[in-house]
């Protein structure tokens, strides 16, 4: 390609790469969720998955309730790893874990807002538009056209590790947290979850030191941003404001478990 090419694809490559709503139609929801399947597995070689049936069931039970209210029609995941203090993650594409802490320590009603808090950000891209503001610092421009253009660059095929990895050591900001406390409370009550449910959650969370055993996966419910009194006091506000139909929340009751001691 003449020099001259390539310095204009350069220079319209950086007005993308500082252009957020630009690069929002450029980031694929197929390369969102191959790049969400790389942190996926990056965290399962750090850590247990919980396989025993009726812990599984659960979380799909009550995450699949959830997802089914969103619009993007991701097929999400849901997967408990066995770490003891009480989190949460959810990468791009829809892979979302919960610690067994979490699932030990909180009955539906309280889980519901965790894993509807972890479902909001995928449905309002939270981490993909990290990765469409941060990408060029993070990454390069040669994986960046990569990414976009599905093929390879000069340094190889596309690097998926490298991206996922710029997304899970990143923070989500505190507009972010806070606008999926308040979609999180939205899900759960189109799910047929009482709201309530989440102040309940978010004083659960802030009587425990939770988060420390995901080092290096900063996206997580407790990873970001302490939950403050200001987010529990929003959620409390806004709870008796959503509308939910109880009779609409998944049937069977929820497996009793032992505490991990």
């Amino acid at each position: 390609m003449p020099l001259r090419f390539r310095q204009a694809a350069l220079l319209m490559l950086l007005f993308l790469v500082f252009s957020v709503p630009a690069l929002a139609s450029l980031i694929s929801q197929d390369q969102e969720i191959q790049i969400g399947r790389e942190g996926s597995r990056q965290l399962e070689q750090r850590y247990r998955v919980v396989t025993d049936l009726p812990v599984q069931e659960r979380i799909t039970r009550i995450g699949q309730a959830l997802a089914g209210q969103g619009t993007r029609g991701i097929p999400y995941q849901f997967k408990v790893i066995d770490v003891r203090d009480l989190n949460a993650l959810a990468f791009p594409g829809g892979f979302i874990y919960a610690t067994r802490g979490l699932m030990d320590a909180m009955p539906d009603g309280q889980l519901a807002f965790v894993l509807g808090h972890e479902v909001a950000h995928v449905e309002k891209r939270h981490s993909v538009q990290q990765m469409e503001a941060q990408i060029y610092t993070q990454v390069g421009v040669g994986a960046l056209i990569s990414i976009l253009g599905g093929g390879k660059n000069d340094q190889g095929t596309l690097n998926t590790v490298q991206v996922a990895n710029a997304i899970v050591s990143s923070r989500y900001s505190q507009e972010a947290e806070r606008e999926a406390d308040r979609e999180g409370m939205r899900l759960m009550g189109l799910a047929g979850f009482d709201p309530q449910g989440a102040v309940a959650a978010l004083e659960t969370l802030k009587s425990h030191d939770g988060g420390r055993e995901v080092p290096g996966f900063l996206n997580s419910l407790l990873g970001s941003h302490p939950l403050t009194s200001e987010r529990i006091q929003a959620a409390r506000e806004l709870a008796p404001q959503i509308p939910f139909n109880r009779s609409q929340a998944p049937s069977q009751p929820a497996p009793l478990f032992t505490p991990v001691p």
